[in-house]
């Protein structure tokens, strides 16, 4: 009778299972931060976008007092900072003493203009950056040529929303008047 063999120890079929197993988990972990990193970078030139486009729409209705018409004593005024060309943010931080990056993670310079009615700020990204990342809905895409592309914020006042909270105070301070 053969003289049964018992096994001690682990085969090269289950070690190279092994290391198979994690080297897979190792390049999906790297893969995600990675990932993560450029969403990241994205997000946050995003949001600069966001916070220039907001302070050129509350700026752009500025209006300062210029001169005074020697024939009729009246002055004439100018509204601030209004532009339909886009122009560099470092003419914003000049104008308004605000102190945004000039430049974007991208290497390009944020752009921005205010017309009185419409505020917008964007900044330049390679297609294949932009293929990495999500985007969100409320942004635009403007393609610049065969390999660029701009990103494009909007900062809209809302002011359907600014009107019917006024009326609620007057309402609401009519009520208390009448009541006293």
């Amino acid at each position: 009778m053969k003289g049964s063999r018992s096994q001690s120890g682990i085969t090269l079929v289950e070690t190279s299972v092994a290391i198979a197993l994690l080297t897979a988990l190792t390049v999906s972990s790297v893969q995600y931060a990675t990932n993560r990193a450029v969403q990241g970078t994205f997000d946050n030139a995003v949001e600069q976008t966001v916070a220039i486009a907001k302070t050129v729409e509350s700026n752009q209705h500025r209006v300062t007092a210029t001169a005074v018409d020697p024939a009729t004593g009246i002055y004439s005024y100018e509204h601030a900072g209004r532009s339909a060309a886009f122009r560099n943010v470092d003419l914003l931080n000049a104008e308004l003493g605000t102190q945004f990056v000039a430049e974007t993670p991208y290497g390009t310079a944020y752009e921005y203009r205010g017309d009185g009615a419409l505020a917008e700020a964007r900044f330049l990204i390679s297609n294949t950056e932009l293929d990495r990342v999500r985007r969100p809905e409320w942004t635009a895409v403007v393609a610049s040529g065969p390999t660029d592309s701009y990103v494009v914020v909007r900062a809209l006042s809302d002011t359907t929303r600014r009107r019917s909270s006024y009326m609620q105070m007057v309402k609401r301070n009519y009520f208390l008047e009448t009541r006293r």
